[in-house]
């Protein structure tokens, strides 16, 4: 319930999944694969804070509460809302910053690439919902169009490259860019409404 907590503890789920990702340093593949993660990670975390920064000038408050009860003109609500999904967008690996995940799930042990795919990405989407329709208030009706669009776009993209993906891990990377993106279809559509 705090934006200052809630991105240490993004941060920190972020570098526990970076040394996982790092599990066997000998192996190249996974240094490189880890730190592309981390790279694209930290640019989307940056622009989560970028976004809470913002709120905490216009609320002078890091509680959501807080936040809640600020008025918020719509140009600083679309700034916020541009912010956060683009942030989340990449740890989510919604298209078109999905780039990072087949080689990650290919490069990390097996079980780290079953939790990333299960639970890690599905987070970012709660955030992206925790601010964009509890922080921010009731969505513009163009953020929900903006979420369902690049849904859709995840799910076609994601389901393309599964079905001609040949190596597991990289199939369960395409394979969760594509259920990203129906959560992001049924999450654009609910904002819309």
């Amino acid at each position: 319930s705090n934006t200052f907590f809630f991105l240490v503890f993004w941060e920190l789920m972020t570098l526990v999944s970076y040394l996982l990702v790092i599990w066997e340093p000998e192996k190249q593949e996974a240094v490189r694969a880890g730190f592309i993660y981390m790279l694209v990670a930290h640019a989307g975390a940056a622009l989560i804070m970028v976004a809470f920064l913002i709120l905490f000038q216009k609320s002078g408050s890091f509680d959501f509460s807080g936040i809640r009860q600020t008025s918020l003109s719509p140009g600083v609500r679309s700034l916020i809302f541009g912010l956060v999904f683009l942030g989340f967008g990449a740890k989510a690996g919604m298209v078109p910053l999905h780039f990072w995940a087949p080689d990650t799930y290919a490069a990390a042990p097996s079980h780290v690439s079953a939790l990333m795919s299960s639970v890690m990405k599905k987070t970012a989407v709660y955030g992206l919902l925790r601010v964009c329709v509890d922080l921010l208030g009731a969505p513009l009706w163009w953020w929900g169009v903006t979420v369902l669009i690049f849904g859709a776009l995840s799910t076609v993209v994601g389901a393309f490259y599964a079905l001609a993906e040949r190596d597991l891990k990289r199939l369960l990377a395409y394979s969760s860019v594509e259920n990203v993106g129906i959560i992001l279809m049924g999450a654009g559509l609910g904002m819309t409404g």
